[in-house]
């Protein structure tokens, strides 16, 4: 019996990338869910509704490769609080029912090993392996869920050691990858019918960088080690996130964020601490993601 997976589908590089793996190399009878936000919000919760644009285009490609189904679920406010929640845990809540029941046996996302390998400090100085988002995405998981799994492919080598944008870049079909989108600021044109990426947000310049850095022959592992040189010497070692920060100061372009526009206040700034964590950000029941007591996840690998 093939194995039903419900996959986590924004339409950018790598979740498409998860996407056509599935369809062309796997039997899964496979389901693609989009949310989307129908408000606005700074911090990366959803893709703006302006990304959507191209969607449609996209979804008929991959149903060249095989049929699927796909959903479209809008997320108020009041469901996905931008101050509170993190796709990655907000899709464990909703699938949770699903994966209980026996509609799906496995939820797959498109979260790499860059969103995933770095640590983090709890209590009395001491680290864990893993972003907070997985933390909480993992004590959320075992709490809810009673069968099925989170598989994230590109975190565990399934098909690429150490992937990396290179990897979608490289092998991802033409038709698709003109299909996918990755910026914060899409920008639409053809009186509506399209959109443009705004090549201003940091997704913007590091697509830019990797093609770039491709053009010039380097290879998936040299990719990921200038990324690491460069954030080594920013200040944000092993983390992709702070890439927002430090990126638009390396390329000399693209929006600086909170103004942090030299390498001194980029350090300064990540010596204080990203403000972009869920170990500080209360839940709706206004309780804390609590990472001073990770006894519960002792012996357990963090998805």
């Amino acid at each position: 019996m093939a194995t039903k997976s419900l996959v986590l589908f924004s339409g950018g590089l790598d979740s498409t990338y998860i996407l056509y793996k599935l369809l062309s190399e796997t039997d899964d009878e496979v389901t693609a869910i989009t949310f989307q936000r129908d408000y606005d919000s700074e911090l990366y919760v959803a893709y703006p509704p302006l990304n959507f644009t191209r969607l449609p285009k996209l979804i008929a490609e991959l149903k060249k490769i095989r049929d699927f189904n796909h959903i479209m679920r809008t997320v108020t406010e009041e469901e996905m609080n931008p101050n509170t929640d993190h796709t990655y845990t907000y899709f464990i809540s909703y699938a949770a029912p699903f994966l209980n029941d026996g509609t799906y046996d496995r939820i797959v996302t498109g979260r790499t090993s860059e969103q995933w390998d770095k640590k983090v400090q709890v209590a009395d100085h001491k680290t864990i392996q893993g972003s907070p988002t997985n933390i909480a995405a993992t004590r959320l998981f075992r709490n809810i869920v009673t069968r099925g799994e989170v598989w994230n492919p590109l975190q565990k080598n399934v098909w690429h050691e150490n992937f990396n944008k290179w990897h979608a870049f490289y092998y991802l079909p033409e038709n698709l990858y003109k299909l996918t989108f990755s910026c914060n600021r899409p920008i639409s044109i053809d009186n509506g019918t399209d959109i443009k990426s705004c090549d201003q947000c940091y997704k913007c310049l590091w697509d830019k960088k990797v093609a770039q850095l491709i053009s010039l022959g380097y290879t998936a592992a040299m990719i990921d080690e200038w990324r690491k040189l460069k954030a080594y010497y920013y200040g944000t070692p092993s983390n992709y996130a702070p890439m927002r920060i430090w990126l638009p100061i390396e390329m000399g372009e693209g929006n600086i964020y909170r103004e942090i526009d030299t390498l001194e206040k980029c350090r300064d700034f990540v010596r204080r601490g990203p403000s972009y964590s869920l170990k500080r950000r209360p839940n709706k029941e206004g309780t804390i993601w609590d990472m001073s007591d990770l006894s519960d996840l002792d012996g357990v690998d963090l998805i």
